[in-house]
């Protein structure tokens, strides 16, 4: 049953049904309880991170006292029950009487979210984590405070102001509050085509005990593990969180890495093709850490491109989804996803379609290539990559630049310099062979719109996954009809925000419009 102020607050037994229902498919189902008497932005963060743990998010309101139905400090638990239903990540809404662990035993949620502030309070809600743990359920705290704080300041904390250089940047290319959030407005909806690796990352944390007494090797207790969608994986949830419809091709093993893949990108909703190669395993990813610090990197993969036959397989099934997509990102991690046919046929999709094209190749413990992309609308490679590639230690940022361009003749470069910020060059859509006669670098140089922008960074957590927010609302950015500029100024945000929670968390609209307000004001 529904009640007539929102279709969203039901009773127990609907609640119930949604939840079975739910669950009958394997998808996960989350529940989240409180007063909710005056809702605040660390209301928001939690429930939106609440959401980010499932498909369904249920949130209990306690229900009025019986003697205490009204008054100037009392909001009613019908209207408190209204102001959720409200919010489009909160599915349904519940104003629940009685006593929460009873409540936790009849709904049976996969996932039981407390406030971060429980953490350490365990006996503050011993109870409920009884009735959790006796069905069988999970207990998770949200990575964000619950208590108010304004939002500049929780936007400060990880993007910083704009310093003279970048606000010289946003008048030359008239970068404003207005035309930016037009920009992400447009990005909502795009059907985004994101190829490459799907990789999955386990973080296994470890209790350290001591060194062997036989040998010179450190002892260590497992405690906890962490699964994470990684890799391409991760740029399309990035695409998704932002607003954006993308459409994942990878190429998977026959294992429960691959079960896994499969149940994250259905859990966040997104579209996806998993062409099955039983010659290769899903790459995995296995990290053991103590204490913080990373101890070991245990990595699962098949290190050649994937064959002939495979490849064709993903090339047909790429092409049977060309239509409506307005961007493609390849997301190479150099494992032998993109081979030769899978870059082909993507970049002749985006030539024929006349649609952006954004290309980064990642070579950290692997060997990778960034040059082997050619001609797309813009490529994003570290100032490392680019000179691993190029064999060049010596020059200058521009010249690297340039050199880069002319071995790739991509229509744009960003080159991502780390906690220095990016360098955008633009041949604004000209020939390359037009740019390049003279040859001469300073001639070049002169033709290319050559632009610098520091890191917006304020408070970097945790640097992984920095460029795959960057890439991802660049490409996001261009989808949405941003000029190049644009596109990076947002690819820089992204990132910003991204090094500013630990691990390699989805950067939402909200996220990117809160830091546009903050930097550009209204």
């Amino acid at each position: 049953m529904t009640t007539e102020a929102s279709p969203k607050i039901i009773d127990v037994d609907a609640l119930i049904s949604e939840i079975r229902e739910l669950q009958s498919h394997g998808q996960i189902a989350v529940h989240c309880h409180g007063g909710f008497h005056i809702l605040h932005p660390g209301h928001i963060r939690h429930l939106k991170w609440a959401k980010s743990q499932g498909r369904l998010l249920s949130v209990g309101v306690t229900a009025d006292p019986p003697d205490q139905k009204s008054g100037p400090n009392h909001v009613p638990a019908a209207l408190r029950a209204e102001n959720l239903a409200h919010l489009e990540f909160v599915d349904y809404v519940l104003i629940y009487d009685g006593e929460v662990p009873e409540l936790l035993s009849e709904l049976e949620p996969d996932i039981y979210v407390k406030g971060s502030e429980y953490r350490d309070a365990e006996e503050a809600f011993a109870d409920e984590r009884a009735a959790v743990e006796a069905y069988g359920g999970e207990i998770r705290f949200s990575s964000g405070d619950v208590v108010y704080e304004p939002i500049q300041s929780q936007t400060a904390e990880h993007i910083a102001p704009l310093d003279p250089s970048a606000r010289a940047f946003c008048a030359r290319h008239g970068i404003t509050n207005r035309r930016v959030r037009r920009v992400i407005k447009a990005m909502k909806g795009k059907q985004i085509l994101v190829v490459g690796e799907t990789i999955v990352d386990e973080y296994v944390h470890c209790d350290p005990l001591g060194m062997s007494s036989d040998s010179a090797t450190v002892v260590v207790r497992p405690s906890e593990t962490d699964l994470f969608l990684g890799g391409a994986g991760i740029v399309a949830q990035h695409v998704a969180s932002m607003g954006a419809k993308p459409i994942f091709f990878s190429v998977v093993g026959q294992d429960v890495h691959a079960d896994f893949a499969r149940a994250e990108l259905e859990r966040r909703d997104i579209d996806y093709r998993l062409v099955v190669d039983e010659s290769r395993p899903t790459i995995h990813k296995k990290r053991f850490l103590s204490g913080g610090k990373k101890l070991l990197n245990v990595n699962s993969f098949r290190d050649q491109d994937i064959d002939a036959k495979t490849a064709a397989r993903l090339c047909d099934a790429i092409r049977s989804r060309e239509a409506g997509v307005s961007a493609v990102i390849i997301s190479d991690f150099s494992y032998g996803v993109l081979s030769e046919p899978v870059i082909d046929t993507v970049t002749k999709l985006a030539k024929e379609r006349g649609i952006p094209i954004v290309g980064d190749v990642q070579c950290s413990s692997q060997i990778g290539q960034v040059t082997r992309l050619k001609g797309l609308t813009a490529a994003t490679p570290s100032e490392r990559e680019a000179r691993l590639a190029l064999w060049d230690r010596e020059s200058g940022l521009s010249d690297l630049g340039v050199k880069l361009l002319d071995e790739t003749r991509h229509r744009s470069l960003v080159l991502t310099l780390g906690s220095r910020g990016l360098m955008i060059l633009d041949t604004e859509g000209r020939d390359w062979e037009e740019i390049a006669n003279p040859p001469q670098m300073h001639a070049i140089k002169k033709k290319l719109k050559i632009e610098y922008l520091p890191a917006f960074g304020g408070n970097v957590v945790d640097a992984m996954g920095a460029g795959d927010a960057m890439l991802s609302a660049f490409a996001s950015a261009l989808s949405g009809g941003a000029s190049m500029m644009e596109a990076a100024y947002l690819g820089n945000c992204a990132s910003a925000i991204e090094v500013g929670h630990m691990g390699n968390v989805p950067v939402t609209a909200d996220d990117l419009l809160a830091a546009v307000e903050f930097q550009l004001g209204s």
